[in-house]
């Protein structure tokens, strides 16, 4: 099985057990994104790219791209909203909002609890799709 098709599963399989409604496209890969997510509160669409993280080789940092279409499109200039990415091992989400992107790719520090790194207060993020903290999750 293909990373980036494991990820978007478990990131599929994280929000229905959150009571979030993750919609693949049914129909062909859709350019630049890979669900929308249905907002518990309001319920309107947040369009997502879901990415499994990299970690580098003798660190502690984690790399995914923020890119698209085969590396020639930045997510900032798609209607992607949220770049959402896995840290396997540390077994972590980083809900990242695309305007907040300038760079062709984002690091992660999820080893490390005293990060002060760039997009750590994104991690477990999954209040962007009007989730909190005190609701209950399923199978957990």
């Amino acid at each position: 099985m293909h990373k980036g098709t494991a990820g978007e599963l478990l990131f599929a399989f994280e929000a229905y057990r959150r009571g979030l409604y993750p919609c693949v496209p049914s129909m062909g890969d859709p350019p630049c994104f890979d669900m929308v997510v249905i907002n518990r509160i309001s319920g309107r669409p947040v369009v997502v790219q879901v990415k499994t993280a990299v970690q580098k080789p003798n660190s502690r940092k984690y790399q995914a791209k923020a890119l698209c279409q085969n590396d020639s499109i930045h997510l900032n200039k798609t209607n992607v909203q949220y770049l959402c990415v896995y840290t396997p091992g540390p077994n972590a989400w980083y809900m990242v909002p695309v305007g907040r992107i300038r760079a062709t790719s984002v690091t992660f520090f999820p080893l490390n609890k005293n990060s002060r790194g760039q997009y750590e207060r994104f991690k477990e993020n999954w209040k962007a799709f009007g989730f909190s903290s005190d609701d209950p999750v399923l199978l957990s």
